[in-house]
């Protein structure tokens, strides 16, 4: 064509400039790459149906788990009000109870003679929750009772007290000869009425293993009085024979009064052992004012006097010397020596004796004297 330039016309390519450091800026012609396009492939039939069962059975699978957790709460919630109201009987049956038993002890707490244990009873029952006083009031009741009761101490078979010391205590002659004799003194002053109305005081004093608890249960058994047995080994505190008063936590009576409330009587045999190993004084320093012929006897659970006139207070001792010498003045002593090598060998031979015809052997083993 006439008046027109050949002109070749190139396809338009982008431009890419570098613009790495310390290079001179140049102008680089590069093609331009398509990147591939990603498609997702058509999902057949087989797979919709598979996806569609597993959305179905996660559905099913929350339904059921909604419908387990709603039954769970229902059975619980139905429990707390069967084990509610199971309570609230309970309690109920409790309180008709518990009202019952205030109302007889309340009609008991009339007929109580001393205006102090009858005082102490009253504030008692007036406290409240009644369960922690319901017994302490029943014992103030049964102490009064006791206090009011007439009895009289009972003077002992001396022929069957000789004829049992004979056949259980092997040996201590001497010792059973001095309590033999301390029993006709009491059965002297039982029937001359001499000392009535006060406790009396003894101690048997002599090493380990000479018997002297066993003396103890037989006097006790002789005079028809209810034993009771008291370790003093490494006692620290008086308040066990005083008790504690209500004002501590875990107050519990002294074993005075507990003894009398045990046996039901006023005539106990109080049989404090080992007395000279008790730690300090403080706590045979309470037996003083009771050894010095003291017929009332306070406790402090309680608040209420104990009656002491037909009480028996028997120490045991292995040094007798280690007693305080008040206590040593106010107290009757009968010392019990060693047994001896022929006496030792007696008691060995009837304890052996006895094992082996309880275990059938005899015929086996023969004992030489």
């Amino acid at each position: 064509m006439t008046g027109v330039a050949n002109v070749s016309i190139q396809p338009s390519v982008p431009k890419v400039i570098n613009f790495k450091a310390g290079e001179n800026d140049r102008t680089q012609y590069r093609p331009q790459s398509q990147a591939p396009v990603m498609t997702r492939p058509p999902m057949n039939d087989q797979v919709m149906l598979q996806r569609m069962i597993q959305e179905q059975q996660k559905k099913e699978k929350n339904q059921k788990l909604k419908q387990n957790l709603s039954w769970g709460v229902g059975i619980a919630s139905g429990a707390a009000i069967i084990a509610m109201v199971i309570a609230q009987f309970k309690m109920s049956k409790g309180a008709l109870t518990d009202d019952s038993k205030i109302t007889k002890l309340k009609e008991s707490i009339k007929t109580i003679m001393n205006p102090t244990i009858k005082r102490e009873a009253e504030e008692e029952l007036a406290r409240q929750p009644y369960e922690r006083s319901l017994y302490r009031v029943q014992d103030l009741i049964q102490l009064d009772k006791l206090a009011n009761t007439t009895e009289h101490r009972t003077q002992a078979n001396l022929e069957a007290v000789k004829s049992y010391m004979d056949n259980e205590i092997i040996g201590m002659e001497e010792a059973k000869e001095k309590i033999y004799d301390f029993l006709k003194e009491v059965n002297f002053d039982i029937l001359n009425n001499i000392s009535s109305g006060k406790p009396i005081v003894l101690c048997l004093d002599g090493p380990p293993g000479t018997g002297k608890s066993s003396l103890m249960k037989t006097i006790a058994d002789a005079l028809g009085m209810y034993f009771k047995k008291i370790s003093l080994g490494g006692a620290k505190n008086g308040e066990m024979i005083t008790g504690f008063e209500r004002t501590y936590a875990g107050a519990t009576p002294g074993v005075i009064a507990k003894a009398q409330l045990e046996g039901g009587t006023k005539k106990v045999l109080y049989g404090f052992d080992e007395a000279e190993k008790a730690a300090g004084n403080s706590v045979l320093d309470v037996l003083l004012p009771i050894f010095d012929n003291q017929r009332i006897f306070t406790d402090k659970y309680y608040n209420a006097n104990v009656d002491l006139s037909q009480s028996m207070f028997v120490l045991t001792t292995n040094e007798f010397k280690l007693l305080p010498e008040a206590l040593r003045n106010r107290v009757q002593a009968i010392h019990i020596g060693e047994y001896s090598k022929d006496v030792k060998s007696k008691i060995a031979k009837s304890k052996l004796t006895n094992e082996l015809a309880h275990n059938k052997m005899n015929d086996k083993v023969k004992l030489a004297d």
